[in-house]
């Protein structure tokens, strides 16, 4: 059997080792981290849970549309009608989990190989004509060989390291000079827990705000019109030039209180005092300067792909176009048979 190296699992890497094993391929994800989905990301809190990336997912697209689908129908996704506090700004095509957005991954990576808490530290091409990874554990560097192709779905500025190397062994120096470009603007995630005692106050507040002209804030979103809990929790994102500005703060508290009390001065609704507060620094969370194409490839020095929502755009739908995408371009360049219809 071919063996396959998926370096991320994301949701670009999630789909594309899902859709590669339907062909009958041999597949290996490895994830440095414990959690799956990348951005589509739930922090888990005392009695429930609240989703600091992704907020919902909406149609987009073709694959969103296909995703959506089978997702409402075994229940993970239900449809979120949420006051923004405009009613004239009502969406009613935002579908939320009630147990978290990671339960998305979770379901995508079902039936999978994943090895999590493994960084891949190199890759490297072997005089059998396969591929060789040094990967990071928790107790180990050891050596994994004998893949046929390697994908990275990870962020182009991860994959750089990995790449570059390789310049010297036959890769196309346009490959890594395509990597280099892309860009990536960062963010930094409050997510707060109030006492119990102020969940009747909370019932007034907005519960899915897109900030679009706040220089500070990009959307605050009340977890409890997703979920039950018994304590009031919202979810803040900063935007770009916010989290340029404080990202290698080493104590993320008070910027953290900073947004709540933006949050606070912009929509009119007391947000201070949490009970408890986490902010999480997304250090690569959208792509400023994208590619033009679905996927990075090239069969020198071996067969490798990059692929995520990079690739054209910074949205879910192009993040499962290019996992999927870069699945069908390794089933072309290995097999004269067409892949079996995509099923989820």
């Amino acid at each position: 059997m071919i063996r396959i190296a998926v370096v991320g699992a994301g949701m670009a890497g999630l789909v594309c080792a899902r859709r590669l094993q339907q062909g009958g391929y041999g597949v290996q994800v490895f994830e440095k981290s414990r959690g799956l989905g990348g951005r589509v990301a739930t922090r888990r809190l005392t009695d429930t849970c609240a989703d600091h990336g992704l907020r919902y997912v909406a149609s987009q697209g073709e694959w969103t549309d296909r995703l959506i689908l089978p997702l409402r129908q075994q229940g993970i996704l239900h449809p979120w009608i949420a006051n923004s506090g405009n009613p004239s700004a009502v969406e009613t095509d935002r579908f939320i989990a009630p147990n978290g957005m990671a339960s998305v991954a979770k379901w995508l990576a079902e039936g999978l190989t994943i090895a999590r808490h493994h960084r891949v530290l190199t890759i490297a091409p072997q005089p059998d004509r396969t591929w060789s990874l040094t990967i990071e554990t928790a107790t180990a560097t050891p050596s994994i060989g004998d893949f046929s192709v390697v994908v990275l779905a990870i962020p182009a500025p991860q994959a750089v390291p990995l790449v570059a190397p390789l310049v010297t062994q036959g890769l196309p120096e346009p490959f890594l000079v395509g990597l280099e470009a892309i860009e990536f603007a960062p963010c930094l995630t409050a997510i707060a827990q109030y006492r119990q005692e102020r969940t009747p106050a909370f019932a007034a507040a907005p519960q899915a705000v897109s900030m679009t002209d706040s220089p500070s804030l990009a959307w605050l979103s009340l977890e409890n019109s997703k979920r039950p809990s018994s304590h009031p929790i919202v979810v803040v994102q900063s935007t770009a030039a916010f989290a340029e500005e404080f990202l290698e703060a080493t104590d993320l508290q008070p910027i953290g209180m900073q947004l709540l009390q933006l949050a606070t001065d912009t929509l009119g609704f007391d947000f201070t005092d949490p009970e408890l507060l986490q902010v999480h620094r997304w250090r690569y969370a959208f792509p400023r300067h994208t590619g033009q194409v679905s996927w990075l490839a090239t069969q020198y020095p071996l067969p490798l792909l990059c692929c995520g929502d990079w690739c054209g755009g910074d949205r879910l739908e192009t993040a499962l176009d290019s996992g999927i995408k870069t699945a069908e371009q390794i089933h072309h360049w290995l097999s004269r048979h067409p892949l079996p219809p995509i099923d989820w």
